[in-house]
C-alpha cells in the first residue's frame, strides 16, 4: 500500500525541543494539513482491499471502528536505527544520574509510514471529536503536558487533550497485543462520555 510520508517543518524536531517560533510554525502548518492528510488517509484506506472500499472519512464515531481495523492491518515496526540509538543515549545522559537506569531502550520503533499514519489518525480522531463536541478548538499547547503539541481545548472537564498521543498509545498497545482494534472507538466513546455525562 502506498502512503505518502508526512514532511513536517522544523525537521521533525520533537515538540519539547522546539522554540516557541518553531512550535508556532509547526502548529500553523498542522492546521493547514488536516484536510489534506485526511483525504490522503481516506484514499489509502479505500484502496487497501474489499473490506475497506466503502470507508468514508465522514468524522462519524462509527467510522473509527473500521479505521482501527485498517490501522492494525497496516502498522509497521522496525529496529531502532543507529541515529535513533545515538540520540536516545545522548538524551539519557542529560538526565540526573539517579534516573538514568529508569528508561528502557525500545525494542522497536514505528516506520516512517506508520509514524505518518499516527499523525493522520490523530488529526482525524481530533476532527471526529470536534464534530461530536463542536465547541472544541485546536490550540498550541503551552503547558507542561504536551508542550508545543497541537491539542484540543475547550473541554468542560479537561484542560487539554492530545489526540496524536492517544493514537500513539493505541499503536503501541496494538503492537504489544494489549488491545484490540476496537480500542480506537473506545477511546472516542470514553472521551465523549466524560465530557457529556453529568
Amino acid at each position: 500500500m502506498e502512503y505518502p510520508v508526512i514532511s513536517p517543518p522544523v525537521g521533525g524536531k520533537p515538540f519539547s525541543k522546539m522554540s516557541r517560533e518553531e512550535a508556532k510554525t509547526y502548529f500553523k502548518w498542522y492546521l493547514s494539513q488536516i484536510p489534506i492528510r485526511i483525504r490522503i488517509l481516506e484514499r489509502a484506506v479505500r484502496t487497501s482491499g474489499d473490506k475497506y472500499t466503502k470507508w468514508e472519512a465522514d468524522m462519524s464515531p462509527v467510522s473509527l471502528i473500521l479505521l482501527g481495523e485498517w490501522f492494525a492491518d497496516n502498522i509497521e515496526i522496525v529496529p531502532p536505527s543507529a541515529k535513533f540509538t545515538e540520540e536516545w543515549y545522548t538524551a539519557l545522559e542529560s538526565l540526573p544520574p539517579q534516573y538514568r537506569n529508569l528508561p528502557v531502550f525500545p525494542k522497536y520503533v514505528f516506520s516512517a509510514r506508520t509514524h505518518s499514519m499516527i499523525i493522520d489518525l490523530g488529526m482525524y480522531f481530533g476532527e471526529t471529536l470536534r464534530k461530536q463536541i463542536p465547541y472544541l478548538k485546536w490550540r498550541l499547547c503551552t503547558t507542561k503536558f504536551a508542550y508545543h503539541a497541537p491539542v484540543l481545548t475547550g473541554f468542560k472537564r479537561l484542560r487539554v487533550y492530545d489526540p496524536e498521543e492517544h493514537v500513539y498509545g493505541f499503536a503501541r498497545d496494538l503492537v504489544e497485543n494489549r488491545c484490540e482494534p476496537s480500542r480506537l472507538k473506545e477511546l472516542f466513546d470514553t472521551r465523549v462520555y466524560y465530557e457529556t455525562e453529568v
